[in-house]
């Protein structure tokens, strides 16, 4: 044998799982995960000295996050928020496109999250290493669309709730649009969560094309991909993203539409939800989103923004990551309000 090659769809994340499908073929017996972990992150980090607590925190992942034992989740979760807003159908799906959870958020994310930050405060060389920060706002990303599952879980129980009101449903939609917008600029800080940068790869093979709408075209086919792939939504969300800029221009108005129309329906009862309409106002969102051109409204960058560690200045808005684990990484209560975990 020469050697060995993966068919996947998509390889831009966990890239540990395919270092060690992909070293295991050299080994006539069962690769020793806790070692090859040790030494892959001492490897992908490479500072000296290197604080345990960055091991601690990859061994929580190997163990949980990384070692799913559940036959009926078949590939990666999928956040719920990537997902087309829906009263019922969208909590713990199994088999392709899951979007159960398998493990506990406050035992993984947020002590494998408050390990790596206080990692980085014993050796600040960490915050200099790009593949630290792009794993500390990956984690932080998780952390974020997790909580996001939690909150739409209280939006849902209190619009069937028969005793409350539309005031109550605005109350209880609120954190899901905060979640949203702060997980857009905490992805902001890192260029490989960009959406700007699948747009602008896109126009670039117009090259010197004497067509102008022919640079249009591929970033028309470059976001139809990511969100309706199809000119009527046939794939509607398969290739979803947690890019900065998708998140903020295309999930957070999708789902704010939502929390309004469940504030509008509630004085009438949930039986009011017409999902028919409600199905062709999110196509007529998407179509509109598509055919933009990316750049040209507020807010539309193609760089990066803030900073994973400190934020922007003391009087910009901060989008560090150690800010979303102070906001969000304690128990969400049913009341809304948060527990500070770090």
């Amino acid at each position: 044998m020469r050697g060995m090659g993966l068919t996947m769809e998509g390889q831009e994340g966990n890239e540990i799982v395919y270092d060690i499908l992909l070293d295991q073929v050299w080994f006539a017996t069962p690769i020793n995960v806790s070692t090859y972990i040790r030494k892959w992150v001492s490897r992908r980090y490479n500072v000296h000295p290197l604080p345990p607590l960055v091991q601690d925190a990859w061994n929580i992942l190997a163990s949980t996050i990384y070692n799913n034992s559940q036959e009926s989740v078949i590939g990666v979760t999928k956040s719920v928020f990537e997902l087309a807003p829906a009263l019922s159908g969208l909590v713990n799906r199994t088999g392709p496109q899951p979007t159960m959870l398998f493990y506990d958020t406050n035992t993984t994310v947020v002590p494998v999250l408050s390990m790596l930050f206080n990692a980085s405060r014993q050796n600040p060389a960490l915050q200099k290493i790009p593949e630290f920060a792009l794993d500390i706002v990956d984690i932080g990303r998780q952390l974020l669309a997790n909580r996001f599952l939690d909150a739409y879980n209280r939006l849902v129980v209190t619009y069937n709730d028969t005793s409350t009101t539309g005031s109550d449903v605005r109350h209880a939609s609120q954190p899901l649009v905060s979640i949203l917008s702060d997980l857009d600029d905490l992805l902001y800080t890192n260029e490989h969560f960009l959406l700007s940068k699948w747009i602008s790869d896109a126009r670039r093979w117009a090259q010197n094309s004497t067509d102008a709408n022919y640079a249009s075209f591929l970033e028309y086919n470059a976001r139809n991909q990511v969100t309706l792939w199809g000119p009527n939504d046939e794939v509607d969300d398969y290739a979803s993203k947690q890019w900065a800029g998708l998140v903020g221009t295309y999930y957070l108005p999708r789902w704010h539409l939502f929390a309004e129309y469940l504030e509008d329906t509630k004085s009438f009862g949930s039986s009011s939800f017409n999902t028919t309409y409600f199905a062709s106002q999110l196509l007529d969102l998407g179509m509109k989103w598509d055919n933009e051109t990316w750049g040209l409204r507020s807010g539309e960058i193609w760089e990066t923004r803030g900073d994973t560690w400190q934020g922007q200045s003391i009087t910009q808005p901060s989008y560090s990551a150690r800010n979303y684990l102070f906001s969000w990484g304690g128990e969400a209560k049913t009341t809304g309000t948060i527990k500070y975990f770090y």
